[in-house]
């Protein structure tokens, strides 16, 4: 399975929006990336976002956008008191 990291939050508020799931983290220079399942679905939704050519509910994906920040810091607070 090949994945994709993603560590915009904007995008990854997108591809959440539009039902698509996250495999993993990697946390890299203290950012989180998000790693989603690699497919033509997933190449063709980050190129729409980038193109602006995405239809989103406004309300809703700026609630996706607050989620990702939440669990970005929730994730980057759980390694940093770990020491990893």
């Amino acid at each position: 399975m090949n994945t994709k990291v993603i560590n915009q939050i904007e995008v990854v508020a997108f591809l959440y929006q539009q039902k698509f799931k996250n495999r993993g983290f990697i946390i890299e220079n203290n950012r989180v990336g998000f790693e989603f399942e690699d497919s033509p679905e997933l190449e063709e939704a980050i190129y729409s976002y980038q193109q602006r050519k995405a239809r989103v509910d406004p309300f809703e994906f700026n609630l996706h956008v607050k989620n990702v920040i939440h669990l970005s810091k929730e994730i980057l607070k759980g390694v940093n008191s770990n020491g990893k």
